[in-house]
C-alpha cells in the first residue's frame, strides 16, 4: 500500500479539524464505539513505539515511550488529535521528533479508514452474494415443494 501525499494545508486542516471517518463508521453509536476499539487493536498491532489505550468513551491516549503524549477523540464524526499538556508551553517546544510522531498518527488513522473502507466493501460483498445465495435455494425449494409452480414450468416448456 502506497502512503498518500499531503500538502501542508491538508496536513493542517487534519490536525486542526481531526480526520473524517468513514461513513460506515459512524452508522450509530455502537459501530463508532467498534471503531475505536479497532484503531485502539491496530495502534497496537502495529511495528512502532506507540501505544493506545481507550481511556474514556470514544477516546484512545496514545503513549511514545511511556509517556502520554496525545488524544484521539470522536468530534462531529471526525478523529480529532489533542495534544496532552505535559509541558506548559509544548506547542512552542515540540521537538522534531515529537512532531513526526503527531504526523504518525495522523497517517495512522488514514491507513486505518482506507483499510476500515476496505473491509467494508468485503463485508458487503459477501453479505449480498449470501444473500443471493439463500434467496436461490429459498426459491429452489419452493419450487421442488410446490406441484403447482412444477406444473406451470411443465407447460410452459
Amino acid at each position: 500500500m502506497k502512503l498518500p501525499t499531503f500538502t501542508r494545508d491538508e496536513l493542517t486542516e487534519f490536525l486542526t479539524n481531526g480526520i473524517p471517518m468513514p461513513k460506515s463508521a459512524i452508522m450509530d453509536e455502537n459501530t463508532i464505539d467498534f471503531y475505536f476499539g479497532e484503531l485502539e487493536a491496530f495502534i497496537n498491532s502495529a511495528e512502532n513505539e506507540y501505544w493506545a489505550r481507550i481511556t474514556s468513551y470514544l477516546e484512545i491516549t496514545i503513549s511514545v515511550n511511556e509517556d502520554d503524549f496525545l488524544i484521539l477523540r470522536f468530534v462531529d464524526n471526525n478523529v480529532c488529535y489533542f495534544l496532552i499538556n505535559t509541558r506548559p508551553d509544548i506547542l512552542d517546544t515540540l521537538t522534531a521528533n515529537e512532531a513526526e510522531d503527531v504526523l504518525a498518527m495522523v497517517y495512522g488513522v488514514i491507513v486505518f479508514n482506507d483499510k476500515w473502507v476496505e473491509v467494508n466493501e468485503l463485508v458487503e460483498e459477501f453479505t449480498k452474494e449470501l444473500a443471493n445465495s439463500f434467496e436461490y435455494n429459498a426459491t429452489k425449494a419452493k419450487i421442488k415443494m410446490d406441484p403447482h409452480i412444477t406444473k406451470k414450468l411443465n407447460k410452459m416448456i
